[in-house]
């Protein structure tokens, strides 16, 4: 074989190769976009298994974001304000009734600051502020 033939089949084969290189690397990063595929895949699916697990059987936080978890949250708020709300109805009632009960005058300036105070009124407005008829025909109507 003479020089000139030499060259001439390994320049072939370097073709050859480079050619089949090309290949292996197109196919390579095929490989590794099906991995990073599967990889993600496998992710999510971890993922999702933890929140299946997690359906079951919740260590709920008072920060936790999950629709039910709010949602009781503030039912249970809900509840606890009613309660807080009623006590404070019948404590109201018994302090009217029981000036109304004893109608000798002597009692209602001091039943009836205990009822505003309770309210909420702050003790400096007590007696000291006119509240308007608005008010007053709001709670009628309602």
């Amino acid at each position: 074989m003479s020089v000139g033939e030499l060259i001439e089949s390994l320049e072939e084969e370097i073709a050859q190769l480079k050619a089949e290189l090309e290949l292996s690397e197109a196919s390579n990063k095929e490989h590794e976009a099906k991995y990073d595929e599967h990889l993600a895949e496998i992710v999510r699916l971890k993922e999702e298994l933890g929140n299946e697990r997690a359906r079951g059987i919740h260590s709920c936080s008072e920060y936790c974001t999950r629709p039910m978890c709010v949602l009781r949250r503030e039912r249970d708020k809900l509840k606890a304000d009613k309660v807080e709300l009623v006590g404070k109805i019948e404590f109201v009632k018994a302090i009217a009734n029981n000036a109304i009960y004893f109608a000798d005058n002597s009692d209602y300036w001091g039943s009836l600051w205990t009822v505003c105070n309770y309210l909420g009124m702050g003790i400096d407005d007590i007696g000291t502020v006119y509240m308007e008829d608005k008010a007053l025909a709001k709670h009628k109507e309602g």
